[in-house]
């Protein structure tokens, strides 16, 4: 058949013609007009051959119409144009397969994008909420020193009387255990218990909200890795090694995140146990903080009351000793009261450098994990990119070809 469909042209050769009775014959050609039709070949051009007579160089084989068809097909050029036609629109298909695939990757490229941008800002505004966090609890760690210094410097006013100091320095010649020192040990021990529980109570609750911040931007996390998997390319006639990478990066990242959130992976990374981290943070200030506060309460108080001793046994007698007492009283009390203001101020600081240490560590270790998947959207965009864009190129210049091709064909 000679009839052009699509592109293409199209005859049709029935065979062993002069085996057929001419009704026969006419039937088997209007059966395969029939199937024309159904084609959409409106006029099929039909041969009748007969290849015996063809072989014994007979007239009447229909060889030679066939030959005479094809001549004219190629001396017309007519043979190249349905080529032309051909290649044309096998091109256009394939462009047009392409376009989906291209379409895909962008759109999975631009969803990776915006996960990246989440996914900083996320853990941008999650460290903007713990470093707020931490100057809150450090704020009310101050605050209840000072509740309790207060308390302390009362306490220590009304055990400083004249009359107790006295009592105290001469009942601990014959009893040890009722001496000004074993007070002073005993006042010292006091206020280290008071102190330092008081403030790891206010430490554990400012810890546990710390460390439930921090779960809840790994759960946050969590989620938007399994947003970006959503975007996932199953199948693609595009093959890149970066895209083949992609769903290995995102499940090493989730595995590593998973690990950070397992009671396991929290102890060893932030300290999950807020109790254990109110322990280690407050009582690693409180103790320089204490050693020094108790110093200056048991060499001033001490060094103050042995030399009124030394005056009294001096034979100057006990009542110079007691106005020695009550004169030295306020300078000792003063100098306790300074030293525990004084101390106030380094505790906060040392509270705060400890916390934002390892507030610091913390979202280092969670950054490190990410920058393998803000890596790998980079290679995303160096590689696909330009491949958009070459193929944005050969899709404009292929549709103005092939309107070329449309125009010069008609």
């Amino acid at each position: 058949m000679s009839a052009q469909n699509g592109v293409r042209k199209w005859f049709f050769v029935l065979q062993q013609a002069d085996l057929l009775k001419p009704s026969d014959l006419a039937k088997n050609i209007e059966r395969v007009e029939e199937y024309a039709h159904q084609k959409s070949i409106q006029s099929p051009i039909i041969f009748t051959t007969s290849a015996e007579r063809e072989f014994n160089q007979e007239d009447g084989s229909g060889f030679e119409e066939i030959r005479r068809y094809i001549r004219s097909m190629v001396a017309s050029g007519e043979s190249y144009k349905i080529k032309l036609r051909s290649v044309s629109l096998t091109t256009q298909k394939i462009i047009e397969t392409l376009s989906q695939d291209i379409s895909a990757i962008q759109t999975q490229l631009a969803a990776d994008q915006a996960a990246a941008e989440k996914i900083k800002a996320r853990i941008a505004a999650a460290q903007r909420r713990s470093r707020s966090e931490i100057d809150s609890l450090v704020e009310r760690l101050a605050a209840r020193y000072g509740t309790i210094s207060d308390r302390i410097k009362a306490e220590f006013r009304e055990s400083l009387s004249v009359f107790t100091v006295i009592q105290k320095a001469f009942v601990g010649i014959f009893n040890r255990e009722a001496s000004i020192q074993v007070w002073i040990k005993g006042f010292q021990a006091r206020c280290q218990v008071d102190l330092k529980s008081s403030l790891e109570e206010v430490s554990t609750e400012g810890a546990q909200n710390f460390v439930d911040s921090i779960r809840q931007l790994l759960e946050g996390l969590t989620h938007d890795l399994n947003a970006v998997q959503a975007h996932q390319i199953h199948s693609s006639n595009i093959s890149l090694k970066i895209l083949e990478r992609r769903q290995e990066v995102i499940e090493s990242i989730k595995a590593k995140v998973s690990q950070l959130m397992t009671d396991q992976g929290m102890v060893r990374s932030i300290n999950s146990d807020a109790e254990d981290m109110a322990v280690e943070i407050v009582g690693g200030a409180f103790i320089a903080v204490a050693g020094t506060v108790m110093n200056v309460l048991q060499f001033a108080v001490a060094e103050t009351i042995m030399n009124a001793l030394g005056i009294a046994f001096a034979g100057i007698g006990v009542i110079l000793f007691a106005v020695g007492v009550a004169w030295q009283r306020n300078r000792i009390i003063q100098k306790f009261e300074q030293a525990l203001d004084r101390e106030k101020g380094r505790f906060q600081g040392d509270v705060s450098d400890r916390l934002n240490q390892k507030l610091s560590i913390i979202y280092e270790e969670i950054e490190r994990i990410f920058v393998q998947f803000y890596d790998h959207v980079e290679r995303e965009e160096q590689t696909i990119l330009p491949i958009i864009d070459r193929y944005s190129t050969i899709q404009t210049n292929s549709q103005q070809l092939f309107s070329q091709i449309s125009t010069q064909l008609s």
